[in-house]
């Protein structure tokens, strides 16, 4: 194999990023990096930026097996990882190896824990110092949860650099329930967040804790004062009141997406709740289920609160049903107030109003030809702006 190529290295490196972008499995570049050892270095960058350690298959070398052989005999190559999704199953608290194999990663920017091993919890386990080790790299910027049993929020303290967490299905232990606080642990600053997503009706005690959770010092673990987006699906009553607690420290906010999709809670407050970031708020999607009646839930009240200070410039709502083929979502003034209240003086910014309404009930011909006549009948004043665009559609499920 030759040492050097003809072509100077930088023409080679743009070469080899643009074949990486239109090579998703990166079988060119594992032809170049047996070109030479040049190609070879400039390759590896890609081809070992992401890796997924999961043991589904039956046959063959399982993922993890293969990683402890590879870096066993290539150490260099964890110098280029970036990305790691670690689907843990109960096999991996077995694995000797596994522990020395992670800790030489040093430069991981994005981590996804999908805990799969039941009986086991987060602050209970013979991994947790690897997992601690990967959690606390001063290069991590994003984290993913996923059905993790007993997230410890104090655990992310050293995490100097994270800008965004997605917790899906995972449930949270106290500070003062933790076996051991992280007192010894250098304190800089609270972590200030960008970006934040709770998916599948996040429980109340996860997003209390996220809101609330403090450092040794007295000092809040998170810092959501320049949050800029948050994603939250709501279930109940109790997961709302607590969302307050971490929109009331919100005062950048330029992206929301909020999921109500059941009859309880309502949209009430929800205008308050977003209140203190109205000077920066941009973008506002709002996910919800309608009963037979049209009933939005006290949304359209709320949205009349907002009208008097926003900043507002896309508003989406996507809309479900719950209708029964006698419904009558279509004959109130529900959609009537709605269009009056986003056409009225207030909306200064206001320039894209997107409704989308999805149809699943049984009778969905007839009644997806009903919601899309709103347009013409209860949504005119929207229909006709000349100064908003409305796009408007109606979806079967």
């Amino acid at each position: 194999m030759p040492s050097q190529p003809t072509l100077p290295v930088e023409i080679i490196q743009m070469i080899i990023d643009s074949l990486a972008q239109d090579d998703p499995r990166f079988s060119t570049l594992k032809m170049f990096s047996l070109v030479c050892q040049c190609f070879l270095e400039l390759c590896r960058k890609h081809i070992f930026a992401s890796i997924c350690l999961y043991s589904h298959r039956t046959g063959g070398p399982k993922p993890i097996d293969r990683l402890v052989r590879l870096l066993s005999t290539a150490p260099e190559i964890a110098d280029h990882i970036r990305k790691i999704v670690w689907c843990i199953q109960e096999e991996d608290f077995e694995d000797p190896p596994l522990p020395k194999i992670l800790d030489q990663f040093t430069k991981i920017e994005s981590l996804t824990i999908n805990w799969l091993c039941r009986g086991r919890r987060w602050g209970e386990n013979s991994l947790r110092p690897t997992l601690l080790h990967l959690l606390q790299l001063s290069s991590l910027l994003r984290l993913e949860l996923l059905r993790v049993p007993g997230f410890i929020f104090t655990d992310l303290i050293p995490c100097i650099n994270l800008h965004e967490i997605v917790v899906q299905d995972t449930s949270a232990r106290s500070m003062e329930s933790a076996h051991t606080m992280p007192s010894h642990l250098p304190l800089g600053k609270p972590l200030q967040l960008h970006r934040l997503e709770f998916r599948d009706n996040a429980p109340a005690t996860v997003l209390s804790m996220l809101g609330t959770s403090l450092r040794p010092d007295g000092r809040p673990v998170f810092d959501l004062a320049v949050l800029a987006s948050i994603s939250l699906s709501i279930g109940t009553c109790d997961a709302f009141e607590a969302s307050r607690q971490i929109f009331q420290r919100c005062f950048q906010l330029t992206d929301v997406f909020i999921s109500i999709m059941f009859c309880q809670p309502t949209w009430t407050g929800i205008a308050k709740m977003l209140n203190p970031s109205s000077e920066t708020l941009a973008r506002v999607h709002f996910v919800m289920s309608i009963d037979d009646a049209g009933d939005m839930r006290g949304l359209v009240a709320e949205l009349e609160e907002m009208r008097h200070q926003n900043s507002i410039e896309k508003l989406t709502l996507s809309v479900s049903d719950t209708w029964a083929g006698e419904c009558r979502f279509d004959q109130g003034d529900e959609w009537g107030r709605l269009d009056r209240t986003l056409t009225q003086p207030g909306w200064s910014k206001l320039e894209n109003v997107t409704l989308s309404i999805f149809v699943s009930s049984d009778d969905k011909v007839d009644l997806a030809s009903r919601a899309a006549r709103l347009s013409q009948t209860q949504l005119q004043r929207l229909s006709s702006s000349s100064s908003i665009v409305f796009q408007f559609s109606v979806r079967c499920w």
